[in-house]
């Protein structure tokens, strides 16, 4: 958990949607608040478009390091999403569309899962590695870019 002057704590949320496609599907999102959940509360995002996640924590994990491979504790904060919001949680597995959401919230930032970046990367066949110089949000409108010069599938043939 890093602190700055301003008592403020950095942390990793990961939130799990109830019926995962896969096992390692997760929203993943770097907060900064004045304060660190606890296991039992709920999170509640209103973000654009009317999209809400609403988050249950199930448990916090303090990481510390003794070999100097990191700067200085760290904390992640797991949590499944709210039934309710199940929805909009399978929506936001996207990491375009997660890294778009998260655009307004001044506190957080998303981290798109590997598992999802090498799914969006793919859909567009291109390289899933994201270039070192580019930032997540070049990275997501390269996405949208291509995603939206793809022509429409034709499931009428079907």
């Amino acid at each position: 958990m890093t602190t700055d002057g301003s008592h403020l704590s950095h942390y990793t949320l990961t939130i799990r949607p109830n019926a995962p496609l896969f096992v390692d599907d997760e929203i993943c999102l770097e907060i900064t608040a004045r304060f660190l959940p606890r296991s039992g509360d709920r999170l509640n995002f209103d973000g654009p478009d009317g999209c809400t996640l609403v988050a249950d924590v199930t448990e916090i994990f303090h990481y510390f390091d003794s070999e100097g491979e990191l700067a200085e504790p760290q904390v992640i904060v797991e949590a499944t999403a709210h039934p309710s919001t199940e929805d909009d949680a399978m929506e936001l597995l996207d990491p375009v569309r997660l890294i778009e959401w998260a655009r307004p919230f001044q506190f957080l930032t998303a981290t798109p899962s590997p598992q999802s970046v090498t799914a969006a990367a793919g859909s567009v066949d291109i390289d899933p590695r994201k270039p070192a110089d580019q930032t997540w949000e070049q990275w997501a409108q390269q996405i949208r870019t291509l995603r939206a010069a793809l022509p429409a599938l034709d499931w009428s043939r079907r």
